[in-house]
């Protein structure tokens, strides 16, 4: 017997004999991946010194040892409640994130996010051009019940949100001053359906209402009550349909090296804080009742800018440069809650 034999050997006995380790859980440790052993739905563990970056581990890929519903066993991390997938594996020592990837299936009983990041530095965000990672449980959604819902028409030139009349979505909404929260709803995606109805539509946030309640877009009204200029909903917070697509960053005019306006755009959830960060250095930008996150001290950029959502999940996305007027695409986006 050789050692490798016997050091297998002597972990297995250990599980069986402490009752401590589920003979799946024997398997996970000793890293086994032969046939009739292997545990369907577990994925691949990352070679030695690669770890998950908040991506968390690989959830959806066939892997090593069948066809992947669950995510694989992270080098010192873990998790619970598989997200919406994984990123891909970061080299040693690239804290940043990993290399270009598809988003996993999200496993059942894993990816709820890296603890890691590499070996050397803190771990990263969802990586430049790594795959997004599993979430972590939802907050308590915004919601309103009863409620009145009349039809919008949104400013001839900029709604609220500083959202160019051209650019307002075919379903769209405004709310009351209470669910605006400061503009923190610009961008939001609800879920509306008539009170007495079965049919629902999902609409974005783009203007403030004067009037409690909310405002819908005619097509959006259309598809919960045909023909209606007022009517009874009920409304949910729910993650925007972002197409496997980053944020994306709006540069406000006359944006420099002393002032600094931002707008986000394309965030599956609305955004709870911006922070210009260094390495030794964190600079947190203001949130503006027009949609614009700004600062006199962040500096002329390229920044790295590390959002935070209403869930509490957070990335960083580096390289964001400060350009007045232009339209940056960024790296980064926070993963499905669960």
């Amino acid at each position: 017997m050789n050692r490798r034999s016997a050091a297998i050997g002597g972990v297995l006995f250990a599980c069986a004999t402490t009752g401590l380790v589920s003979a799946g859980g024997c398997q996970q440790i000793l890293g086994i991946h032969d046939s009739h052993l292997a545990q369907a739905g577990a994925g691949g563990d990352p070679p030695s010194g690669e770890t998950g970056g908040a991506g968390g581990p690989r959830g959806g890929d066939a892997g090593r040892s069948g066809p992947g519903t669950g995510g694989g066993v992270p080098t010192g991390a873990g998790g619970t409640g598989g997200g919406s997938g994984a990123g891909g594996l970061p080299t040693t020592g690239n804290a940043s994130g990993g290399r270009s990837g598809g988003n996993g299936g999200g496993g059942s009983a894993g990816g709820g996010g890296g603890h890691g990041g590499a070996t050397t530095g803190a771990g990263g965000g969802a990586g430049a051009t790594g795959g997004e990672g599993g979430g972590v449980a939802c907050a308590a959604p915004w919601h309103a019940e009863g409620v009145a819902a009349r039809l919008l028409t949104p400013n001839s030139a900029m709604t609220a949100c500083s959202v160019a009349a051209a650019d307002v979505p075919t379903l769209a909404a405004g709310v009351d001053a209470a669910t605006y929260r400061g503009a923190l709803a610009c961008g939001a995606c609800l879920r509306v359906q008539a009170s007495l109805g079965a049919d629902s539509v999902v609409v974005q946030v783009v203007e403030l209402s004067q009037t409690s309640g909310v405002l819908l877009s005619k097509a959006a009204m259309d598809t919960i009550a045909p023909g209606a200029s007022l009517t009874n909903v009920d409304w949910t917070l729910v993650a925007c349909d972002v197409q496997s697509q980053p944020v994306k960053y709006v540069i406000k005019d006359g944006s420099n090296a002393g002032y600094v306006g931002i707008q986000i755009r394309n965030a599956r959830y609305p955004v709870a804080s911006v922070a210009a960060v260094g390495t030794n250095t964190s600079v947190s930008l203001a949130l503006q009742s027009y949609g614009y996150w700004e600062s006199t001290a962040a500096g002329a950029g390229p920044l790295t800018l590390r959002l935070t959502d209403v869930n509490g999940q957070s990335f960083l996305d580096a390289g964001v440069k400060i350009t007045s007027q232009a339209v940056e695409a960024g790296h980064g986006q926070f993963p499905l809650c669960y």
